[in-house]
């Protein structure tokens, strides 16, 4: 499953995906961890780094048998194909997120 925004809702999928047991997971998004992103997925020491990078960690650490790969283009916050060619589904933006999280929920 491949990510294309790693805040908010992009977050919440995210852990919600790893938490699952979800086998793969690439994050995609160059922007740096804001202040305001801090609590969910990023720690205080995350601020300034790239959001796949920092979150890819995190979500290697809650599930280590997952496959999980930071990829993005910091100019366009655009996955690289190779960085998705082998995801089974992409999600990109708040509003997909929001459905896959619907979705692991039940809701």
């Amino acid at each position: 499953m491949a990510v294309d925004d790693a805040a908010g809702a992009g977050a919440a999928a995210l852990l919600y995906l790893a938490a699952a047991g979800v086998g793969m997971l690439v994050v995609t998004d160059a922007r740096a961890v804001a202040p305001e992103d801090v609590g969910l997925l990023y720690e205080v020491a995350d601020v300034g780094r790239p959001r796949a990078a920092a979150a890819a960690e995190r979500l290697a650490a809650l599930n280590p048998d997952a496959r999980v790969t930071a990829g993005g283009d910091a100019a366009h916050r655009v996955a690289p194909i190779a960085a998705v060619s082998d995801a089974d589904a992409l999600a990109r933006g708040a509003a997909a997120a929001g459905a896959i999280i619907r979705e692991i929920a039940g809701a």
